[in-house]
């Protein structure tokens, strides 16, 4: 963000100074990083404590971001195969809390953080359904609990600085899709929020047929009641993957780990392979990589260089 000063001259009263412009809704300015320095860099892709980050995609993807310029951002994507960096739109971003903050009841009641049925962190999706007086209605959801009230305007931003998951060991139970979770043990009871589909819960207590629970979630706490026959003590599931589509010819090459992608022959890298990816098809100046950033489907060159050898972008080896 780049900000002018002017000054200027004058035999008359001191002006009142200027009006400060509204801050930028950014919880932390973001560090700008060469585009070689992304791309060999893993630290910075990573989505741990302090980095700068934003959330894209029906299913939300966290993604690092690494610079900005008008109304974009440049984030930066990682799967098991590749990294790629890329320009979005800021408003492409889902809406979040910049900071811890509890969800009120309406727009007049600002419930403590300590004593908050429900406490949102930052990097939750929220969407915007109503306004009043410096205070806004949102209808958040993590995936895994869902809840509507009331925060200040102020809070409300698209890139946030992250920090740790939180980790609750003491959660043994899940609670079943859709459950309603009360403030107080009774169904007349004010709904502080709605158990997603993969929702898990501290017990704390029970008694006349109610359990008292702590959720812990991803960007999501919330404390009240449930009955007792929504928990279940928690399990496992087995997951298997498989290979998907035929065999691609024999003569399509091999393309190792730390090859340049670019957009075309010649160009700027703009995203690097993480392992070797096996079979890609040929095309003029090397070969074909499909990839799916949270941002739209993109295809992108695996460049080879004219002595034969494969355009390299080095990666740190202790970046996975």
């Amino acid at each position: 963000m780049a900000v002018t000063l002017a000054a200027c001259r004058s035999s008359g009263p001191a002006a009142p100074p200027p009006v400060a412009p509204p801050a930028e809704k950014v919880a932390a300015p973001i560090r700008y990083l060469p585009l070689a320095e992304v791309l060999r860099d893993g630290v910075w892709t990573e989505i741990g404590p302090h980095a700068v980050i934003g959330q894209l995609g029906v299913s939300p993807t966290l993604l690092a971001v690494v610079g900005e310029r008008d109304d974009e951002v440049q984030v930066v994507y990682e799967d098991w195969e590749a990294r790629v960096v890329g320009w979005v739109p800021v408003e492409r971003l889902h809406a979040t809390v910049l900071r811890p903050v509890a969800l009120a009841g309406s727009a007049e009641s600002r419930p403590r953080e300590s004593h908050a049925a429900v406490l949102l962190l930052p990097g939750v999706p929220v969407a915007e359904l109503d306004r009043a007086d410096g205070r806004v209605e949102i209808s958040a959801s993590d995936g895994e609990i869902g809840a509507r009230g009331w925060v200040d305007d102020d809070v409300l931003g698209r890139v946030w600085v992250a920090e740790p998951f939180p980790d609750d060991p003491e959660a043994t139970h899940d609670l079943q899709p859709g459950t309603p979770i009360y403030r107080s043990p009774s169904t007349d009871a004010v709904v502080v929020a709605t158990a997603g589909s993969v929702a898990k819960a501290v017990e704390l207590g029970t008694r006349g047929g109610w359990s008292e629970i702590r959720v812990v979630g991803s960007w999501m706490n919330v404390h009240g009641f449930v009955e007792e026959s929504a928990l279940e003590l928690t399990g496992g599931a087995m997951y298997g993957f498989g290979k998907m589509g035929g065999q691609p010819p024999a003569s399509w090459p091999d393309v190792p780990a730390g090859t340049c992608l670019v957009a075309a022959a010649g160009g700027e890298p703009v995203g690097v392979t993480l392992v070797a990816m096996n079979d890609r098809e040929p095309v003029p100046g090397g070969a074909k990589v499909e990839l799916s950033p949270p941002w739209g489907d993109v295809v992108l060159l695996a460049e080879k260089l004219t002595g034969g050898g494969w355009r390299t972008c080095p990666i740190r080896s202790d970046s996975r």
